[in-house]
């Protein structure tokens, strides 16, 4: 799901920042980049499968 603002924003991403395990040290929300999402964090290492992204065009 796009964010209304136009910014490309963590919805539009797999959603790793979300998993409980990892520590997200910066992030992009907000900034209002419209074609980047940027970020730095600690993952655990993880085993999974991820299905493509809704895209919004």
């Amino acid at each position: 799901m796009a964010d209304p603002s136009g910014s490309f924003s963590i919805r539009e991403t797999h959603g790793i920042l979300w998993r409980k395990e990892n520590r997200v040290h910066v992030a992009s929300d907000g900034l209002g980049w419209s074609s980047l999402y940027a970020s730095a964090q600690l993952e655990k290492p993880m085993r999974t499968r991820f299905v493509p992204s809704p895209t919004t065009w």
